[in-house]
Order: C-alpha cells, then sequence, then structure tokens
C-alpha cells in the first residue's frame, strides 16, 4: 500500500500486478550482473589492498566463503570476491546436506572459475582446506590457522603466527 500511495495510486493492486510482472526480470539481471567474468590478473593486483601486502598475503585471486542461510529448510551457498571486497563469483543455494567442500568442486567442474588467474591463490577457511585441485588452474588454496598443542614448544613462531592471523583477521 504504501508504495501504491508513493506513485498516487489508492489501490496497491496495480502495483501488485507491475511487481510480480518484474521481479523475474530484475531476478535475471541481478544474476547476470552478480557473476563478472572479467576478473584478470591486471584487475587484481591494480585492487589489492595495502593491508594484504603488508601482510605478505599477495597475489590473492579469490576469497571463497560459504553461507548457511536458515528458512523453512537450510540453504547452503558460496561466494568468491576478490580482497577489495568485489564479489565476482556465487554459486546457487542448495541444500545443506551439501558440504563446503562438495560444493567447491561441483561449481570448479562445470567449468566455473577459470578466470581466477594461474599463480595466483584463493583464501578460504578450514572447511576448503584440500581443495586446490579443484580449481582449473590448480590455485592454491591458503587457510591460515592456529594450531594450539601441549607439544609444540615453538612459542616464538606460535606467537608470529598468532600476529599474522590476528591481523589478517582485521582485514
Amino acid at each position: 500500500q504504501f508504495v501504491a500511495e508513493l506513485y498516487g495510486y489508492k489501490e496497491h493492486s496495480v502495483i501488485s500486478r507491475i511487481v510480480n510482472a518484474w521481479i523475474p526480470e530484475w531476478g535475471e539481471l541481478g544474476r547476470h550482473f552478480s557473476v563478472l567474468p572479467f576478473i584478470t590478473a591486471e584487475l587484481i593486483d591494480e585492487l589489492e589492498p595495502e593491508a594484504y601486502i603488508k601482510l605478505g598475503l599477495k597475489r590473492i585471486g579469490a576469497i571463497i566463503d560459504g553461507k548457511d542461510f536458515y528458512t523453512e529448510t537450510v540453504r547452503k551457498n558460496q561466494t568468491w570476491s576478490l580482497p577489495c571486497g568485489l564479489n565476482f563469483e556465487h554459486t546457487a543455494a542448495f541444500l545443506a546436506r551439501v558440504s563446503e567442500k562438495k560444493l567447491n568442486k561441483l561449481w570448479c567442474s562445470h567449468g566455473r572459475l577459470k578466470n581466477v588467474p594461474p599463480g595466483y591463490s584463493v583464501m578460504g577457511d578450514k572447511g576448503f582446506e584440500g581443495t586446490t585441485g579443484y580449481y582449473p588452474n590448480n590455485n592454491i588454496v591458503l587457510h591460515e590457522s592456529i594450531r594450539w598443542t601441549r607439544t609444540n614448544h615453538q612459542d616464538c613462531l606460535r606467537q608470529m603466527r598468532f600476529d599474522k592471523n590476528a591481523a589478517a583477521c582485521e582485514l
């Protein structure tokens, strides 16, 4: 009703018909504009944040992350973005029974993510460990982790790794 009144209509039925007719078109445009095929090494280098370079995280071609959506049934999707925050690829929403690794393998096996250039890494959490071979250009998947074990007596190395991880988490 509010939108109808904004456009000078007393009844919302006219606006409802217009919106119902156009929402599928807007959705299709959104799908086309949210997957960007023009990601190149030059673009990645140009948009690489200084904070990543200072941490030694150079040539990061993508950051992958999975997301669960809790609706009537749980849905899961994944997104790939550049370190500057530009999303350039995403999966459709799948039922939550699929693991992050399986969804990543499925998406890469269908010819997606060829635009992550050879020699560039992909950053992801531990759920994406061992997925390097899924990418068409065999992009190494990095995941920083902290291992706190009683048998690890390398306190200096552990503190340096912790400091780097803490700084990376602030990006």
